[in-house]
């Protein structure tokens, strides 16, 4: 009689199998609805960081100019999935040594401007316009240059 509550009393504490796979498909469940929300919130982020750091070198670069740090012009160069500071005026001719990448998810595409420079001394951009960075949700960042070379974001 004592072993028939031993065995009684070991299958009260297990789970059984349907639970378990309720248990599974619950978890499963909770994962597929909160997967694209998790995915959309990380390349929403990506994007922000994206267009802060593009907006960042761009400042940087015309810092540079207007100091003449290397006695040199300094600029940006957007290229798909990075973003180059560079010394010099194009980024064909800089000086590739004294480059600072920055990288972004290649899911972001890039439009505008795609090579802007800063005169030596004054700080003023050879070209005006903007860079407008695109997540796959169709949300935009845009980035403006004006004639005197104040970046905004």
């Amino acid at each position: 009689m004592r072993q028939g509550t031993m065995s009684t009393s070991l299958r009260r504490n297990g789970f059984t199998l349907i639970e378990i796979l309720l248990s599974v498909a619950l978890i499963a469940a909770m994962f597929a609805v909160t997967g694209p929300v998790l995915n959309s919130f990380y390349l929403w982020n990506e994007l922000n960081v994206t267009a802060t750091e593009t907006a960042q070198s761009l400042r940087r670069a015309q810092a540079l100019a207007r100091a003449g740090d290397h006695d040199s012009e300094w600029g940006v160069h957007v290229g798909a999935g990075q973003v180059v500071l560079f010394q010099g005026s194009t980024y064909a001719g800089r000086v590739a040594s004294y480059d600072e990448l920055f990288t972004y998810p290649t899911a972001i595409l890039a439009g505008g401007l795609t090579d802007i420079a800063f005169s030596k001394n004054t700080g003023v951009p050879t070209v005006t316009g903007t860079v407008t960075f695109t997540s796959p949700q169709n949300q935009t960042k845009t980035i403006s240059v004006n004639s005197v070379g104040t970046v905004s974001y």
